[in-house]
């Protein structure tokens, strides 16, 4: 458990209600991009030991959707390269769709 959360800059957080938990997911710290899925219970951050997750980025957009109960994250920039890859996140993983 990390009680002060990942420290990154350019982050997004949504809030997955199936979870109970908001979603922190990439960022940038020490120069570079990250991949790493954090969750905030309420009472404290912790990182997602996840096999998959989508390429490191900055820009992305995401959301939560009610209908699928999954969260789903689409796009964002990682150095010069650009992305429009479409991820969904549920029950622990990440499916590119």
């Amino acid at each position: 458990m990390h009680q002060g959360g990942p420290s990154v800059d350019s982050v997004r957080l949504v809030y997955d209600s199936r979870r109970d938990q908001t979603m922190l997911f990439s960022g940038f710290a020490n120069g570079q991009y990250r991949t790493d899925t954090w969750a905030w219970d309420g009472a404290s951050w912790f990182i997602l030991n996840l096999q998959e997750s989508p390429a490191a980025r900055n820009g992305y957009a995401w959301a939560y959707d009610y209908f699928t109960e999954e969260v789903v994250l689409f796009a964002g920039q990682s150095t010069a390269t650009s992305s429009s890859d479409p991820y969904n996140f549920h029950s622990d993983t990440w499916t590119l769709k």
